[in-house]
C-alpha cells in the first residue's frame, strides 16, 4: 500500500511540473508573439497610442502648407489626412502637378512634429515649406496678409500682354467682370513673366515697352480699351513683341492722350517695379514651385489667390455672402 500511495504522489507531482511547465511555455509564447507583432506592425517608429498627439485641423493645414509648396493652384485639393496609429504618422494621398506632370503622391507626416524634417513625400522636399495654405480646390489662403478691400471688394488681376495663358484666360475675366461688376472691382497689375522669354531674342527695352503702354493707358483710365486693341495686334503674330508703330496705333485708336503718354513712357518702371514687387509679395513670381512662369493669377482682398479658371469660385468662397454667390 506504502508502494502505491508513494507512486500516486510520484505521478501527481509529474503532473504538476508538466502542467507548469505547459503553462509557462504558453505565457511565454504569447508574450514573444506580441512582440513579434508589434515589431511587424511598427516598421517606422516604436508603436504609439492609438491617440494622436496632433488634432486633425493642425495635420490640415500643415499638409495645405506642403501642397502649396509642391503644385500649381489649378491642381490643388483640399485633404482629409488619416491617422496610422501603429506607424505614428498621419497620411493622405494628394494630387500634384509640377512641370506639366500631374500624379497622385502619399504625403506622410509624423505624428510626434509638424515640421519640414518629418515630410514623407514622394519626389524631393521642397527648400521651405510655404506659410500659405490650400483651402479649397485651386484657391490658396495667403499668411500674414491684411484684408486690403475697401468700398468694393479687391480682386488684382495679374497680367503680362506676350502670356498666352494670360491672353487665354481674358474672356472668363471678362465674364466674372460682368457677373460681379456692382460687388468687385476688377484691378489690372502689369508684370513680366512670359516677356522675358521674348527678350532673349528681341531685347529686353523692346519686349518691355508694351508694358509701359499697358500701365500709361491705365493711369489715363483707359487700359481696358488698350489692353484690348494690342491684344488683337499681337494675336496677329505671336511670339513678336509689338513694334513701335502698333503700340502707337493703339494709343491712337484708345484716345490717349499723347503728351501724357510720352511722360509716363519716361516713368513706366517705376510702376513696373511696384506691380512686380506687389507680385512677389504673393508668391506670383520668382517661385516656380507654387506658380508656373506667366500663368495668370488673381487674387481676393489681398488675402486669397487662384488661377483666373478659378475667379469665380475664388469670390464666392472668399464672399458667400454676395447675391452673385447664392
Amino acid at each position: 500500500m506504502r508502494k502505491d500511495a508513494k507512486n500516486a504522489n510520484t505521478k501527481t507531482c509529474y503532473i504538476i511540473i508538466l502542467i507548469a511547465v505547459a503553462a509557462f511555455a504558453a505565457i511565454s509564447y504569447l508574450i514573444f508573439a506580441r512582440s513579434t507583432c508589434q515589431r511587424c506592425e511598427c516598421p517606422v517608429q516604436n508603436c504609439t497610442a492609438s491617440t494622436p498627439k496632433q488634432n486633425l485641423s493642425n495635420v490640415k493645414s500643415f499638409m495645405g502648407r506642403v501642397m502649396d509648396s509642391y503644385s500649381d493652384l489649378a491642381f490643388a485639393d483640399p485633404v482629409t489626412p488619416s491617422f496610422i496609429p501603429q506607424e505614428g504618422v498621419w497620411e493622405s494621398a494628394v494630387l500634384l502637378n509640377r512641370s506639366g506632370s500631374t500624379k497622385t503622391v502619399r504625403i506622410r507626416v509624423y505624428d510626434s512634429n509638424l515640421t519640414l524634417e518629418s515630410v514623407l513625400v514622394e519626389g524631393p522636399k521642397p527648400p521651405s515649406l510655404s506659410s500659405d495654405e490650400v483651402v479649397a480646390n485651386g484657391i490658396v489662403k495667403m499668411s500674414g496678409r491684411i484684408n486690403c478691400s475697401e468700398d468694393k471688394i479687391r480682386l488684382f488681376v495679374f497680367f503680362d500682354l506676350y502670356c498666352p495663358p494670360c491672353i487665354a484666360d481674358e474672356k472668363i475675366i471678362d465674364e466674372a467682370r460682368q457677373k460681379f461688376n456692382q460687388s468687385v472691382n476688377f484691378d489690372y497689375k502689369i508684370i513680366m513673366t512670359h516677356s522675358y522669354d521674348l527678350a532673349n531674342t528681341y531685347d529686353l527695352e523692346n519686349v518691355s515697352r508694351a508694358a509701359g503702354y499697358l500701365l500709361c493707358s491705365r493711369a489715363q483710365g483707359k487700359l481696358d480699351e488698350f489692353k484690348q486693341c494690342a491684344v488683337e495686334a499681337y494675336m496677329k503674330h505671336e511670339e513678336v513683341p509689338l513694334n513701335m508703330t502698333e503700340l502707337n496705333d493703339c494709343a491712337n485708336s484708345t484716345s490717349l492722350n499723347a503728351t501724357a503718354l510720352d511722360g509716363c513712357m519716361g516713368s513706366y518702371y517705376l510702376d513696373l517695379n511696384k506691380d512686380r514687387m506687389l507680385a512677389e509679395s504673393y508668391g506670383l513670381v520668382g517661385f516656380t514651385q507654387t506658380v508656373p512662369s506667366g500663368a495668370p493669377v488673381v487674387t481676393v482682398d489681398c488675402l486669397y489667390k487662384a488661377q483666373a479658371d478659378y475667379v469665380e469660385k475664388l469670390i464666392c468662397y472668399a464672399h458667400p455672402e454676395l447675391e452673385e454667390c447664392k
